[in-house]
């Protein structure tokens, strides 16, 4: 029960590229039956004891990618009303998932009152795990999996919002919105460029906390972008680490695009193609 076989699933951009592939791990039935019945516990334990961030939108009962967005654009709009500048960075993990340590993730399991029995099935749960890759009829040998949860289990998901759960004590000043690993944070206020040292300042908290935790910044798809009442040309720079984030005037954020005036004509752009591309299939089909 704890091989897994592993598919790559393409997300997007340069197929040659590994990084644009999303590992996929395929369990046993057996196996996810009882994660099941352990993640049913777990979720109320989690629910009683009010454990998780209210920043995070991923995997939960009653929360969803549509909460988040309308969080998020809550937010800009309000900034946009007090004629306030509000700058957002769009964080991009390094196969978050497959990076997560697991002596880190049990020592929290621990702190939030996961202990006993349970704290040991865990463990066991994690312990001795191996996974082969196959690309259609061609199979890899099986590998020690030393750290990460497996993306496709039922269990996995839950584990890692535990483990993330805490980012938002990194900063006091910035505010966040987690989907998973999809973390986005932002802060607003009336001068652009103070806002900017304030954002770059707070942000090189959270990329302690990042190194503390083991988890990696994917740098080149790392973006922010200033939401303004009015456009804004002026030359800003936000860097990390010496090293500067691309600014963007147009992201997609949970599958909706943004842009720096929340106009939402980029979206409705591409809804409107979407559904042309559809509707020129059923015509073709009409027959």
């Amino acid at each position: 029960m704890k091989i897994a076989k592993v598919i790559p699933l393409f997300k997007k951009g340069n197929k040659n590229d590994v990084s644009n592939y999303r590992p996929i791990s395929l369990l046993p039935q057996l196996s996810k039956i009882l994660e099941k019945l352990f993640v049913i516990r777990l979720n109320k334990f989690i629910v009683k004891h009010n454990i998780l961030s209210n920043n995070q939108y991923g995997f939960r009962t009653n929360h969803s990618t549509a909460t988040a967005i309308m969080e998020l654009a809550e937010e800009i709009t309000n900034a946009m009303d007090k004629k306030r500048f509000l700058v957002s960075v769009f964080v991009d993990l390094q196969k978050a998932f497959d990076t997560l340590d697991h002596d880190i993730l049990l020592y929290k399991l621990y702190k939030y009152g996961i202990r006993g029995v349970a704290h040991k099935w865990v463990k066991s749960y994690l312990k001795d795990r191996k996974q082969f890759v196959q690309i259609n009829d061609i199979k890899s040998k099986n590998g020690n999996v030393t750290c990460g949860v497996p993306q496709g289990s039922v269990l996995g998901p839950v584990l890692f919002l535990l483990y993330i759960n805490d980012i938002d004590t990194a900063s006091s000043l910035l505010k966040c919105i987690l989907f998973a690993d999809d973390t986005t944070l932002y802060y607003a206020g009336d001068n652009i460029n103070e806002v900017l040292e304030i954002v770059e300042k707070e942000f090189q908290n959270v990329i302690k906390w990042f190194n503390t935790n083991k988890l990696s910044l994917n740098i080149s798809k790392t973006k922010y972008m200033i939401f303004s009442y009015r456009r804004t040309d002026v030359d800003t720079t936000l860097t990390v680490e010496g090293i500067e984030i691309e600014r963007t005037n147009e992201i997609k954020f949970l599958g909706v695009l943004l842009d720096e005036q929340l106009t939402w004509k980029s979206h409705i752009e591409y809804v409107k193609t979407k559904i042309s591309q559809t509707i020129a299939v059923l015509y073709k089909l009409k027959e």
